[in-house]
């Protein structure tokens, strides 16, 4: 059965806190892209007729710059918690590489791409 992607942003938890208790986990809110965003991107991520993803830094920070909202419990090296800036390059200069990475590849997944490649 068909189903339509969320318009809200939802929450998603890094894969290094999964383990942590619930008040200690680091939270992302991430909106699905859209048709517009989406289409544009895949020239960047899409292989040859969309067989195979190939994600560049440069198009993760696309896709987390349209679909990433906010945070709660993002800590710096001190402890200290991270406030969310009007900036988004600001924010996304917060978040390591690799979960910038992590993060884009979460909205791909949202947006049923992971499950179209399974099925072709």
């Amino acid at each position: 059965m068909a189903r339509a992607l969320s318009l809200d942003p939802e929450p998603y938890v890094p894969k290094a806190d999964e383990s942590l208790p619930e008040a200690e986990r680091t939270t992302f809110y991430m909106k699905n892209l859209s048709h517009q965003k989406w289409g544009a991107l895949m020239r960047d991520i899409g292989g040859k007729d969309g067989d195979s993803i190939n994600l560049a830094g440069t198009a993760a920070s696309e896709i987390l710059k349209t679909s990433l909202t906010g945070w709660d419990n993002f800590l710096d090296g001190w402890g200290n918690p991270i406030a969310w800036e009007k900036s988004i390059d600001a924010n996304l200069n917060r978040i390591p590489a690799g979960l910038r990475m992590e993060l884009a590849l979460e909205v791909i997944n949202r947006n049923g791409v992971s499950e179209a490649l399974e099925k072709n």
